[in-house]
């Protein structure tokens, strides 16, 4: 019987994933020798990954079945927000589950999850996850190295699919904190232990201490700290550095300083010696590649012509051996000449013995040039790899057009909220419109009666024509009907008037509501500041916590040009560090909010185009105080 017949509320489930070649299978196998149950059947190991992937082949066919169903390729790669999973699917998780929740803590990694984090958090309500992430550089190196063939002609994809991945990650982080752990893989390498105990104590499960075997450095590529590559990066994938530096700033850290070391190695440009450099070292490959051609074509002739010389030394040896058959024969004709014929046949012996010898270390020579000529051809092969991924580099100058699509993005964004706006001005129209609606309907209740009045004023004179018997309680009946039609006439006018003094009343007492709601607001917008102003008088950085609330109440009135102002001037006065300081916005930005009632969204203050130029200008004076302190040291390459 497995667990879920049992009860699957008493099983901890794990949901570990990121993008691929971002250590997801180490972190895995850490997490394996602990305790986890990550499935029977894994996918084995190969050239990419020696030891394996720790990827439970079921949930892998799962995702890949789904990602097909939507005409994206099984690996995927690909940049769709939304892939929805229909109900055959959904019937099918649940058998997956069932046939894998045998233990008490039980999960799997695969990184095309990242694609369906909120279809497994709603189906596994009780399940939690461990996100992993890597650096753009590293990735994209390893799947260069790796040598998909999708990153052949589209080298450029490899940022795009990271960017997609790790937007659905933080994304996915930002909704569902209390369930997630985000870690980089260096960190969860550097401190083990520690990343175990962290998973312990937040999602209270017991699992053990990993085993030492479970790491090998050198399965782990880092990248070269003089490497070029996050600069390229920084300058054509601005938002890849941007989101990078957000997945830093909220992951899981064994330490309380954050290494930002990586940011200093990133100039304002890519340097003219790197593309140079790189024009060199193409052009070292192929002549290299020229150079074991032209070994190898000296080698196949050296080749031919050790064949050459063994076809004659066989020749020779056939020789020899017809001289052997002609001397015994000469033996049997004459016993005289015995001595002359015993001589003849040991020299000719002797130099049957020397003609094997050299027989011997020709083929001896011949084995070892085709032992040479086969490495010469994986040189060879090896060679014209190098220089494919060396022509991959050239192609990411068209990238630029992705900024510009972000860019209009954007501003249909803006249109979005805009709308919105008016929607809510049109309810309250239609609201004045409404009560405007129920005074006219008076009026024709009104204006009915009036009708009906005349109706009867009609009858009463066709009756008088046609009877004389009835004149006078005709008459009598003209003058009630007279009346009530006098009366309902006043009652008309009298409604008309009423209408029209409600329906200014109505207006007037709008704008009076109106004007004290701003009133109000205001009052209590003064109230909040001060109170706010009193309870942090006396403490230090007064003056910059009063500039990050006054920057979080523009942001709250949607005014995100104040927002930056205000967040500029606290940046000079800032008691922290550049990012200690970008998180402590953040962290006041929800305080303040929850303090209201209300709730921080995030996602949307931090994709604003002002909190984004924030953070360049902050980067920026960073990287241009490193560029001074460079110019003043001499720059050796």
């Amino acid at each position: 019987m497995n667990l879920s017949a049992l009860d699957t509320q008493k099983s901890s489930v794990l949901i570990l994933t990121g993008m691929h070649r971002s250590g997801t299978s180490l972190a895995t196998a850490l997490l394996q020798s602990a305790g986890l149950h990550i499935g029977r059947q894994l996918l084995e190991g190969n050239s990419a990954n020696l030891k394996g992937y720790f990827e439970n082949v079921e949930f892998v066919k799962f995702h890949q079945a789904v990602l097909q169903s939507h005409e994206i390729n099984s690996d995927g790669w690909t940049l769709q927000e939304q892939i929805d999973v229909e109900e055959q699917y959904v019937d099918q998780a649940r058998e997956i589950i069932d046939q894998n929740a045998i233990s008490a803590i039980w999960g799997w990694k695969d990184p095309r999850t990242s694609l369906f984090l909120k279809f497994w958090a709603n189906l596994l309500p009780e399940a939690n996850f461990l996100l992993v992430y890597r650096s753009p550089w590293e990735v994209i190196d390893s799947l260069y190295r790796r040598g998909d063939e999708v990153f052949h002609t589209q080298p450029e994809l490899a940022v795009k699919v990271w960017l997609h991945y790790n937007h659905q990650i933080i994304n996915f982080y930002n909704h569902f904190s209390s369930r997630c752990i985000l870690a980089n893989i260096g960190a969860i390498v550097q401190e083990p232990q520690r990343y175990i105990e962290t998973v312990n104590q937040k999602f209270k499960i017991q699992l053990g201490s990993p085993t030492e075997a479970f790491y090998e450095s050198s399965l782990l590529q880092t990248y070269n700290q003089d490497s070029h590559r996050p600069t390229v990066i920084d300058y054509y994938f601005p938002e890849a550095i941007e989101l990078y530096q957000e997945l830093e700033a909220r992951s899981w850290q064994p330490d309380e300083n954050l290494d930002l070391s990586w940011r200093d190695r990133i100039k304002s440009s890519p340097y003219r010696v790197w593309v140079f450099k790189d024009w060199m070292d193409l052009r070292r490959v192929e002549s290299l590649q020229t150079t074991l051609q032209s070994d190898y074509e000296t080698l196949k002739a050296e080749s031919e012509q050790l064949k050459s010389q063994l076809s004659q030394t066989q020749e020779e040896l056939e020789k020899s051996q017809s001289q052997l058959s002609q001397t015994q024969e000469d033996l049997e004709k004459s016993q005289s000449q015995l001595q002359e014929t015993e001589a003849a046949k040991n020299q000719a012996e002797t130099q049957l013995s020397q003609t094997r010898t050299e027989l011997t270390q020709i083929q001896a020579q011949l084995s070892q040039t085709q032992e040479e000529l086969e490495k010469s051809q994986s040189q060879l092969s090896e060679t014209e790899k190098e220089k494919i991924k060396s022509q991959t580099q050239l192609d990411q100058v068209q990238t630029e057009l992705t900024q510009t699509q972000s860019q209009f993005s954007q501003v249909q964004k803006e249109v979005k909220h805009y709308q919105t706006q008016y929607l809510e001005l049109e309810k309250v129209s239609n609201h004045s419109k409404i009560q405007l609606n129920q005074a006219q309907s008076e009026l024709h209740k009104t204006q009915s009666q009036l009708y009906y009045t005349q109706e009867e004023l009609e009858q009463s004179e066709s009756q008088l024509h046609q009877t004389t018997t009835v004149l006078e309680q005709s008459l009598t009946r003209l003058h009630q009907t007279e009346k009530v039609l006098e009366e309902c006439y006043s009652q008309y006018r009298k409604a008309q008037n009423e209408g029209k003094k409600n329906q200014v009343k109505l207006y007037q007492t709008q704008d009076k509501l109106q004007q004290t709601q701003e009133e109000l607001k205001q009052a209590q917008n003064e109230l909040n500041r001060r109170e706010f102003i009193d309870a942090i008088a006396g403490q230090p950085n007064e003056s910059y916590q009063q500039l990050v609330w006054e920057a979080w109440f523009a942001y709250r009135n949607n005014d995100l040009a104040l927002m930056a102002r205000n967040l500029r001037k606290a940046m000079k006065q800032k008691p922290f560090s550049q990012t200690e300081t970008l998180l402590n916005w953040l962290e006041s930005f929800a305080k303040f909010s929850s303090e209201q009632g209300e709730s921080l969204d995030t996602q949307t203050l931090t994709n604003s185009p002002e909190w984004k130029q924030l953070i360049r200008q902050t980067i920026s004076r960073k990287s241009i105080a490193a560029r001074k302190l460079s110019v003043q040291q001499p720059v050796s390459f």
